[in-house]
Parts: structure tokens; C-alpha cells; sequence
């Protein structure tokens, strides 16, 4: 993994091999939606990278929140925070055995989590329309970006997410 230094634009390396340098990065940037780590994000001020299979709209939405109070705590600027949501698994298909074998027989097993709780998370697993509708949700609670992973066929995945997915988001608070 490698980072980008936002005031000088040089690159540093984080990885698990090799120390973070210059000595005040953190590998990794801070993910998840803690109060701890919400007080880490708003004093750095450079951003905040959440997970979409841990958190819902709804708790993202209340994160930023939090965010941009705890960012006027500390002086820095609370409009805007910049944010992403990362683990963001993608699978189109219209077919929902196909949706619910990725769930049970990926997703689980490799979480170490109950499918049922998969299921209520808001991934995009499933038809277009449901990807659709679960990150126009984000979209609305203030996501700024979402780095998709598709869970098998990347490349078509990704199309099919460009074709079919992407026209039906929709938006705006």
C-alpha cells in the first residue's frame, strides 16, 4: 500500500514489511466508525475511510456528524470532511441464488459472520436496482467516493456495475 503526503504530494510506503515514513503516518488510514477512532480522523484532518460491511447509512451518516463536530473541537474545518467507503463487495446478478451463494458460501465463511447478518448489511450483492438503491442510500448520507471490490469476475462485475448500476443512482440529501 502506498500513500501520498497531501501538503508535499510525495509518496510514503505503508505495508505490513516496511515502516511508515515520514514518523507521524499511520499505515493504513483510520477505518470504522468508533468514537475513538472518529476523535483520531478529525484531529488529523485528512479524511475518513470507512467500511461499508461494517456500517449502514444511517451510521455513516451519524459518523460524519460526529466528524464535523469533533473537527470544530479541534480547529480544523468541519464542511465537507473529505470520506470513502472501502470493503465495499459488489456482485450484479439478477439471479438470487447467485446473490445468496455469495453470501453464504463467500461472504460468511471468509467474515466469520452469520449470512443473515450479511444480508442486512447495504452491499451491492444482487440486481442492479437493489446495488442501486443501497448505494444511493451512501450517496445521500454524504459518501464522497466507494471503492468497490467485486467478489468474482472482476472485469465484467465492473461492468455491469458501469452499465446497469451507475445510471440508477440516484443522489443528492
Amino acid at each position: 500500500m502506498a500513500l501520498t503526503e497531501r501538503s508535499t504530494g510525495r509518496r510514503v510506503c505503508c505495508s505490513n514489511r516496511c515502516r511508515c515514513v515520514p514518523a507521524d503516518y499511520r499505515c493504513g488510514s483510520p477505518v470504522g466508525g468508533s468514537r475513538a477512532g472518529l476523535r483520531r480522523v478529525a484531529g488529523s484532518g485528512d479524511g475518513w475511510l470507512a467500511s461499508t460491511y461494517n456500517t449502514t447509512p444511517a451510521r455513516f451518516q451519524a459518523g460524519l456528524d460526529d466528524l464535523s463536530a469533533l473537527s470544530r473541537r479541534v480547529g480544523e474545518r468541519s464542511d465537507g470532511f473529505p470520506n470513502a467507503l472501502a470493503t465495499t463487495w459488489l456482485y450484479v446478478t439478477e439471479n438470487s441464488r447467485s446473490a445468496t451463494r455469495m453470501i453464504t458460501e463467500v461472504l460468511a465463511p471468509m467474515l466469520g459472520r452469520d449470512a443473515d447478518l450479511i444480508r442486512a448489511m447495504a452491499l451491492p450483492i444482487g440486481p442492479a436496482e437493489v446495488c442501486a438503491q443501497r448505494l444511493s442510500r451512501y450517496a445521500r448520507a454524504g459518501a464522497q467516493r466507494v471503492f468497490l471490490w467485486p467478489l468474482t469476475d472482476e472485469v465484467r462485475q465492473l461492468e455491469l456495475f458501469r452499465e446497469r448500476v451507475i445510471p440508477l443512482i440516484r443522489t443528492g440529501r
